[in-house]
């Protein structure tokens, strides 16, 4: 567990040895700890240790209040790149748990509460066009990486993911 850094700068060069710059997007990706998600899909971590105490940081949140100060009482770091890794301060704002949403709606990364969230409304339409040509939906369950043939089943009569065409 790392020793909480003296200064600023210290903290930043910890992160930055943390985290690689993806070429193509810009992001600034976390390859350290992950925490949120059973999956390995949640958020960037890290712990840093005092002599009297350890505080549990999410890398984003850090990287924002290094750069702005405190996140205000009920705001949230939002990532613009939609990437829960990166830590880009330029991909970062803040904003309400409705502006997050709002985000990861326009982006197609929500669903509406339906299933297979982590779809994108692409995908979506991919998964439609290849049920009207007759494959099979176990056959197209596994090429999108979707658990049940059932969430195939309900994406293609309708009943989940309505809304795309």
């Amino acid at each position: 567990m790392p020793k909480k850094p003296n200064t600023k700068e210290e903290l930043l060069a910890l992160l930055y040895r943390e985290s690689i710059v993806d070429e193509k997007t810009e992001c600034r990706v976390w390859t350290g700890h992950r925490v949120g998600k059973a999956d390995g899909k949640g958020y960037g971590g890290i712990v840093l240790s005092e002599p009297d105490k350890r505080t549990k940081w999410r890398v984003h949140r850090l990287m924002w209040e290094i750069h702005h100060g405190d996140i205000p009482e009920g705001l949230l770091v939002r990532h613009f790149c939609h990437n829960r890794l990166c830590i880009n301060i330029d991909h970062l704002g803040i904003g309400t748990h409705k502006d997050n949403y709002d985000d990861a709606r326009k982006a197609g990364r929500h669903t509406h509460g339906e299933l297979a969230s982590w779809l994108t409304e692409e995908q979506v339409k991919e998964i439609k066009r290849l049920g009207a040509e007759g494959v099979p939906q176990r056959k197209i369950a596994k090429q999108f990486g979707i658990a049940s043939k059932s969430t195939v089943g309900r994406i293609l009569r309708g009943q989940a993911w309505s809304h795309v065409t």
